[in-house]
């Protein structure tokens, strides 16, 4: 709200909009924006309201299917193909999507970082350097699906390292500001997420941490992320990243 310049909300995509805005690229992604069963319309996430329009340039930054397996109907493959091929150029988040674009759409993709991955950990502290800091060593828990297990998880290992225990959380039910949020990863002593994000803001603040899985949610997503942290190449896949946005818009 107060750094982005935005259009008024838009709930349905048409081509009228790119000529009010004057767009001259138009950026989809990232997060599962290319998962059927989050998108009901998916031929939106590939751009069909502009797709008459000439000069535009259609580029796909860190676009997920949150799995490695194919989940679209024949149907909904044809038209996301034909869709696909449009694109100036397709960056995907995943390692395993690049072989999906490949097999199913017809179309080459790079493997890029999620765009949070993109900043470096100063740039965060920034933002959140008004925020008074937790006065105890705490496990902060970002949870999004919450059960006896995960309490039990995070109870254990707040006891087993002398912490105290804090949960929070997106949706509906949070209560952190933008600032607040990444606060608690800039203070946590240790983090258990069952979150992408919360996994990457981990990440990106040095954090030690425990990922939970969730196979509902796309659990591919923490594989690539984390096969890169383990492999010490989020600096060098962050400045490939960088560039390959840059080129894609021509900036």
């Amino acid at each position: 709200e107060e750094n982005i310049n935005k259009t008024e909300i838009v709930k349905k995509l048409k081509s009228t909009l790119i000529k009010q805005q004057s767009f001259d690229a138009v950026v989809v992604g990232s997060d599962q924006v290319w998962r059927p069963k989050y998108n009901f319309n998916i031929k939106n996430m590939f751009l069909d309201f502009c797709k008459k329009e000439k000069n535009l340039k259609r580029i796909a930054y860190a676009a997920s299917f949150g799995v490695d397996e194919w989940e679209y109907s024949s149907s909904q493959t044809k038209v996301c193909s034909l869709l696909a091929q449009k694109f100036d150029a397709i960056g995907v988040r995943e390692e395993s999507a690049v072989n999906l674009c490949s097999k199913y759409l017809g179309v080459e993709a790079s493997w890029v970082l999620d765009p949070t991955l993109l900043l470096h950990k100063e740039e965060y502290l920034n933002i959140c350097k008004n925020v008074p800091k937790l006065s105890q060593k705490t496990l902060v828990a970002y949870v999004l699906d919450r059960n006896e297990i995960v309490f039990s998880i995070c109870e254990s290992i707040a006891a087993e390292r002398g912490l105290a225990l804090k949960f929070f959380e997106a949706g509906e039910n949070a209560v952190l500001s933008v600032p607040e949020w990444l606060a608690m990863f800039r203070d946590a002593s240790y983090v258990v997420t069952d979150s992408f994000h919360g996994t990457a803001f981990s990440i990106i603040f040095e954090k030690d941490f425990k990922c939970l899985y969730n196979k509902n949610r796309g659990p591919t997503r923490f594989d690539s992320l984390l096969n890169v942290f383990d492999s010490g190449k989020i600096d060098e896949m962050r400045c490939f990243s960088l560039n390959w946005i840059k080129n894609s818009l021509g900036a």
